[in-house]
């Protein structure tokens, strides 16, 4: 058996929802959900309720256009006791990239240099509030997610692929002010 490596890979592996390719600017928050785990790679929003408007600011999942947006929970070291099956549990703190490029698992089919939208509401089997997809997708009554400023797909993907997606939160602040 030889000790010695004799082929090497020539591209890497496409990594895991909220991989970090670049990032530019972020931020450490609080996951201030009663019950909900936060999946890497989703968008959160600041949580307004009196306890966190102060330092350590919480997140919360977005429910709402006008929620305030912090960013995209990007993949960091995190202890294991701070995870659960699908996430960060509540009360721990959470990586929020503000500006760069993040690895994310879209809903639906996207394009190239689209904008994303980011969910607020459930509908059919996308449940998840705070994923990205590359439409608004109106239930009937009421449109199910929101155009995320300042972000675009890196390149085209089907529902359920991992895309590159480039955020800069400084578009959203400044929409929301």
């Amino acid at each position: 058996m030889s000790l010695y490596q004799y082929s090497v890979p020539t591209q890497m592996d496409t990594g895991q929802p909220g991989t970090i390719r670049v990032e530019e600017k972020y931020t450490s928050v609080v996951n201030t959900e009663v019950s909900a785990q936060m999946p890497f790679g989703i968008v959160v929003v600041q949580d307004k309720s009196s306890t966190y408007l102060a330092d350590p600011q919480g997140c919360v999942l977005p429910t709402a256009a006008a929620d305030t947006v912090l960013g995209i929970i990007g993949r960091s070291d995190l202890p294991d006791t701070w995870l659960g099956t699908t996430g960060v549990l509540p009360t721990y703190p959470v990586h929020v990239v503000q500006a760069g490029e993040v690895l994310v698992r879209t809903e639906s089919a996207v394009v190239k240099g689209a904008r994303a939208y980011c969910r607020i509401l459930a509908y059919g089997s996308n449940t998840q509030l705070g994923s990205i997809r590359g439409d608004v997708d109106n239930n009937g009554s009421a449109d199910t997610a929101f155009v995320l400023k300042g972000s675009y797909f890196m390149h085209s993907a089907a529902a359920g692929a991992l895309v590159w997606l480039r955020f800069d939160d400084a578009a959203n602040r400044a929409a929301q002010s």
